[in-house]
């Protein structure tokens, strides 16, 4: 049964807190005091911004981000990972891939100019990392970026989840949100702590509560969430930018076909240290979350 929990974190202010960022919190505070707290926060979102400042440029050594940071290289390394969940240099990469993804969508930009607008030396290694993160290559991107009708946006799509060969059964379990809105949710399950390449399963629905999803092969994995706003949407747009997005507590372990962990999530409004997401939602949303 969910509980109600009365904590206040990175100004998110209701009582449903999720419990990754519960546990984000504890590793952070420990026995250190809150404004300690506060200060590792402050100091991260400086080099996260630093890091938006170089995406497109050479990007900031360990030592330069330190120094943002003012804190000693060997323990910026530690902060910045317990704040974001990621080192950072795979933050930063995670940062110019999401960037690659933008601009691909939203511009005429050809793909050899993003490529190397961006810092890549070579097309086809741009081109693969690409691919493997966001989940579609950087040309079919652009040509979801550039169609002139979405009609899978102008009504909310039913819940879905796809059919994946060999596989029996499916397991779920409830999304929680602030409070209730017009969305699409899309719950998938990763083999990395960071929301990027094709989900190895994963949902769709269009309001907080249940959901279900085929079980996949053995394994262990991260369960994320994350809604757009479902609106009419008849020309090209921007990617739409999460409203919500949310984390599981503990790994997903799969094993014989049971799995364990907790499935539930709660969604919160985005925080500025969040990971990018990498993957596109529009690509899985245009496949109607076929993996």
């Amino acid at each position: 049964m969910y509980r109600r929990i009365p904590v206040a974190i990175e100004g998110f202010s209701t009582e449903q807190v999720g419990p990754r960022t519960r546990a984000r919190h504890s590793r952070l505070g420990g026995a250190h005091r809150a404004d300690t707290v506060s200060t590792w926060s402050q100091a991260v979102q400086r080099v996260i911004r630093l890091m938006h400042q170089r995406v497109n440029d050479e990007p900031p050594s360990l030592q330069e981000m330190a120094g943002a940071a003012v804190l000693s290289r060997c323990h910026f390394d530690r902060v910045f990972s317990a704040v974001t969940g990621l080192t950072p240099r795979r933050y930063m990469a995670a940062l110019r891939l999401a960037t690659a993804k933008r601009l691909l969508y939203e511009t005429q930009m050809r793909v050899t100019d993003v490529c190397f607008e961006l810092g890549y030396q070579s097309l086809g290694t741009f081109s693969s990392q690409f691919t493997r993160a966001v989940g579609v290559g950087p040309q079919r991107l652009q040509r979801l970026g550039h169609r002139s009708n979405w009609p899978m946006l102008q009504e909310p799509a039913a819940p879905n989840w796809p059919t994946i060969p060999g596989v029996a059964g499916v397991f779920g379990g409830t999304v929680y949100a602030p409070y209730q809105a017009n969305v699409i949710i899309f719950v998938g399950l990763f083999t990395d702590p960071l929301p990027e390449g094709r989900p190895r399963s994963c949902a769709l629905v269009t309001e907080p509560g249940a959901y279900q999803m085929p079980i996949p092969s053995d394994g262990t994995y991260y369960l994320f969430g994350a809604a757009i706003h479902a609106v009419s949407r008849t020309t090209a747009q921007p990617e739409p930018a999460p409203l919500w997005v949310a984390a599981a507590e503990t790994h997903i372990q799969i094993r014989n076909g049971i799995v364990s962990g907790s499935c539930d999530l709660v969604l919160r409004p985005p925080h500025s240290t969040d990971p990018p997401i990498v993957v596109s939602l529009v690509a899985l949303l245009a496949d109607r979350v076929t993996v």
